[in-house]
């Protein structure tokens, strides 16, 4: 499914994904400030826990970050932000998981 979100281009295509997946449960994480290497390890976690991208889980990334207003950045850790203090330096990205179940262990875990 993943694949899929990223690979097709025609507007009624992407319609036909985003209505299968609104019977998948979402759960949303922020990399901030984008880092590739948290990025990459929490991915090759995720694929450990879950398996690869497909009928189970998907994620894609939300492509919003213009319309975020830009903030100074936290001491905090990067999973703790809030979503008030999002900048255009974000990796915003949408988990979405056909079981809820495996949502509630990857938001627990993650």
């Amino acid at each position: 499914m993943q694949n899929l979100t990223h690979k097709l281009s025609l507007p009624e295509d992407l319609e036909l994904v985003e209505a299968h997946l609104e019977t998948y449960t979402r759960v949303r994480r922020c990399i901030c400030p984008y880092d590739p290497e948290i990025w990459m390890t929490l991915l090759k976690d995720v694929h450990k826990t879950f398996g690869r991208p497909g009928e189970r889980w998907s994620w894609n990334h939300t492509h919003d970050l213009t319309a975020r207003p830009a903030m100074p950045k936290p001491d905090r850790p990067a999973r703790s932000r809030p979503w008030s203090m999002l900048t255009e330096e974000t990796w915003d990205v949408v988990f979405h998981f056909k079981k809820e179940s495996d949502a509630v262990m990857f938001s627990l875990k993650y």
